[in-house]
């Protein structure tokens, strides 16, 4: 198909969280939206946090598209305009550089790179802003600064499942959690750290109230948060701030499909519909590089040798899908240390052969104990830092033990690799819900559980419901390898091989996510 393209480049304006839950999906798109079109200009703003690992992941991408380094370098503007700032400011609070860069940018004006020191200047000016919904004071200082002009489009980026956000942020009549009106937009467009004490926590206490809303498998309340997860009060604005404000842009870009979540999706499109949104589901967005070049043991990357080396090993002792891989991602991790080392030990006991990747530098006296006992079992390797898609696409890992996370979600379904879930909060439960119980592809671990956790929806007229003691995790785990190993764990491969098939079919030539793509760009880049 032959696209049209226009002399005048087009500017693509992001701002998505500087954490990389946010970001790495971003860097799949950015090269999509260059690819589609060779008038397309992006400038992403971002920080510290992120910047060299966007970077990297970009030139990582850049090796499998139909693009040349160079070309992508013209184009893609990566800026980091807030520094080594830390995390909570960057999440909870108003930036005043983030509104200094913008009015820059709007104005021609040239921007420093913080990291590289380089300047970009003459920039063109954008025509559409794709912005992050939790940060509703860059949508307020984008509106401000370039209202006077014209109304300029903004569109929200969302890297969770729709289903979750039917729930979080979808409209009161469905039963979703509604604004609770105690912020209002000239505090968030000005809020900072001194002003958190005084918002306060913002998460709603659970009600033991059933949810049953169309595409979303019905659970009770308090299942959405089933860790002691330390939530402070920038989580819960976060959320809040989504509830204002998604109803308040043009459209949103969605990093999933309706293969996944197709009755969600039609709830959240009719919704999006009746308030003259438009919505743009652009999933898969996941990189195509694993770091293994398709032979076993053959690696790209020679710091992805030990890892590659032990997955032969285990191949060669125990054959294919026998690895349990673990991980829980950057920003979680198990609160009840024995009931970690259960699950651990207990595979272990009964010769799976484990990858456990350990995020963060700080250890207790007793779980470093723990970890050199993993260390020195001839059937298990520790982490620190995992090469995830290394890991998922070697054909010796059978299972992958996770949060739910999204990004880790959908590299399980690119690499075909069920997952067994142990969810915290967020999207994290919807996402185990739907994978297990809609879809018949997963697992969920449900004894794992807080110690006060409530009996689960599923097991309500169970004679043998969940009681989250130590006891019931080892009798759970038993079972479940039991499963893994006969025909429930074989059902649920297949099944996760077929709804693979279906959601990674988005960048296909007539595929969902290529023709929101092209309806994207007709809409803003091929006008006049």
């Amino acid at each position: 198909m032959t696209r049209p393209t226009a002399l005048e480049k087009k500017n693509i304006f992001f701002w998505a969280l500087p954490v990389w839950g946010h970001s790495k999906p971003l860097c799949a798109f950015v090269i999509r939206l260059l690819k589609a079109r060779s008038n397309v200009v992006v400038t992403v703003f971002t920080a510290s946090l992120v910047y060299s690992k966007i970077l990297d992941e970009i030139d990582r991408i850049s090796d499998d598209v139909d693009l040349s380094k160079e070309d992508i370098k013209k184009r893609l503007h990566v800026i980091d305009i807030l520094g080594q700032q830390e995390l909570s400011n960057l999440i909870a609070t108003h930036s005043p550089e983030i509104v200094s860069a913008f009015t820059a940018l709007w104005n021609g004006e040239p921007i420093k790179c913080l990291s590289s020191g380089a300047v970009f200047s003459n920039l063109p000016r954008p025509v559409v802003a794709v912005i992050d919904p939790f940060q509703g004071y860059v949508f307020e200082a984008v509106r401000e600064i370039s209202l006077p002009s014209g109304k300029l489009p903004l569109y929200s980026w969302m890297t969770a499942t729709i289903g979750a956000c039917v729930r979080l942020f979808g409209p009161k009549e469905l039963g979703a959690i509604a604004p609770s009106g105690r912020l209002d937009m000239k505090t968030i467009r000005y809020y900072s750290v001194e002003d958190l004490p005084k918002i306060g926590n913002l998460n709603l206490p659970s009600t033991g109230r059933l949810l049953q809303m169309p595409g979303v498998p019905t659970m009770y309340d308090y299942e959405y948060v089933p860790q002691d997860v330390p939530l402070i009060a920038m989580g819960s604005i976060m959320e809040e701030i989504g509830r204002m404000y998604i109803p308040e842009f043009d459209g949103m870009f969605s990093a999933t499909t309706s293969a996944f979540e197709g009755e969600a999706m039609t709830t959240w499109n009719r919704w999006f519909e009746s308030m003259g949104q438009v919505h743009y589901p652009i999933g898969p967005l996941s990189t195509e590089k694993a770091g293994v070049d398709g032979e076993v043991g053959k690696v790209v990357d020679p710091t992805h040798a030990p890892v590659a080396a032990f997955l032969d090993q285990m191949q060669t002792r125990y054959g294919e899908h026998s690895v349990l891989y673990i991980s829980f991602g950057s920003m979680f991790y198990p609160s009840d240390q024995d009931k970690l080392w259960t699950v651990i030990e207990e595979f272990l006991r009964n010769g799976f052969p484990v990858i456990f990747a350990r995020a963060g530098s700080t250890q207790t006296d007793e779980e470093e104990k723990r970890l050199q006992v993993l260390r020195d079992s001839p059937i298990a390797l520790v982490l620190k830092w995992a090469p995830q898609e290394v890991i998922l696409s070697h054909p010796a890992t059978g299972w992958f033990l996770s949060h739910g996370g999204w990004n880790s979600t959908q590299e399980a379904l690119k690499f075909r690799v069920p997952q067994i879930f142990w969810p915290f909060g967020g999207d994290q439960s919807y996402n185990a819900a739907q994978m297990s119980r809609t879809h018949k592809a997963a697992f969920e671990l449900f004894n794992i559980r807080s110690a006060n956790s409530q009996t689960p929806f599923i097991f309500e007229n169970s004679d043998r419901p969940p009681t989250f003691t130590l006891d019931a995790v080892k009798d759970e785990i038993k079972n479940l390898i039991v499963k893994l190993r006969g025909e429930e764990g074989s059902i649920a491969r297949n099944n996760l091989r077929r709804l693979a098939d279906e959601h990674c079919k988005g960048w296909e030539e007539n595929g969902e996510a290529r023709q929101n793509l092209e309806a994207f760009m007709r809409k803003f880049v091929d006008m006049a």
